[in-house]
């Protein structure tokens, strides 16, 4: 089967090595926004991997990825998803997300709401 065979990838630009261009983007427009997310969240990461290498003198072609830069990626995509859809309530337990100095800003940017878990679960309660 073709998804057993993607399984283990660690490559984080391409985690799954399939696209569906029905359901993609096209990269200009997104990638002011996304940079946008990422600057506000990681401001003491690069943007983008060529750069990171180059800034950690690590090999750009290397199979595996840095974990560090690819956990930023992966929430700055998350995110960006989320206000791309113009979702009503983007839900992490990440510190980060909720810092003072981020959270404000990040709720501006999506026009919605950033909450801890346990927040959305007394909250849904109430409402029951």
């Amino acid at each position: 089967m073709l998804l057993s065979k993607l399984e283990g990838s660690r490559d984080c630009r391409h985690p799954c090595r399939v696209s569906l261009w029905a359901m993609s983007h096209l990269p200009q427009p997104r990638l002011g926004y996304e940079r946008r997310i990422h600057e506000m969240l990681f401001p003491n990461i690069e943007f983008d991997w060529a750069a990171y290498c180059s800034a950690g003198g690590l090999d750009v072609d290397a199979p595996h990825r840095d974990d560090k830069w690819c956990n930023a990626k992966g929430d700055v995509q998350a995110f960006w998803s989320h206000a791309h859809r113009h979702r009503g309530i983007f839900v992490t337990s990440d510190k980060n997300f909720h810092a003072a100095s981020k959270k404000p800003r990040l709720i501006a940017l999506a026009s919605g709401a950033l909450e801890a878990p346990e927040t959305v679960l007394s909250l849904v309660a109430r409402q029951s």
